[in-house]
């Protein structure tokens, strides 16, 4: 019975750890995906700074359990509305893009 708890243990271990990797991963790739779009002549300046906003929220808030555990990081709540946003400007706006002119 001790082996299964102490297997269980390992288990839940790797699974939150394999959690913050992701949440890293996505919060490089918001990141980089608000560089990018920052850059584009056809999607809005201000979708650029949401995706930057939300990668660094995202960062900041995965980050927070290593360098500061007791802080509340409650205050990022409005930045994962960017991706929102940018995924409802996809869908109605840039599904309206024909051609685009480099």
């Amino acid at each position: 019975m001790v082996e299964r708890n102490h297997i269980t243990w390992i288990n839940a271990s790797e699974s939150s750890k394999m959690w913050f990797d992701n949440f890293r991963a996505v919060s490089t790739y918001m990141c980089l995906l608000g560089l990018l779009v920052l850059r584009a002549r056809y999607v809005p300046k201000l979708m650029g700074v949401f995706l930057l906003v939300a990668g660094v929220g995202y960062l900041v808030d995965n980050l927070k359990y290593f360098f500061y555990p007791g802080v509340d990081t409650g205050f990022l709540w409005f930045a994962y509305f960017g991706e929102l946003i940018f995924m409802v400007w996809l869908l109605v706006v840039g599904a309206g893009i024909k051609k685009l002119r480099f």
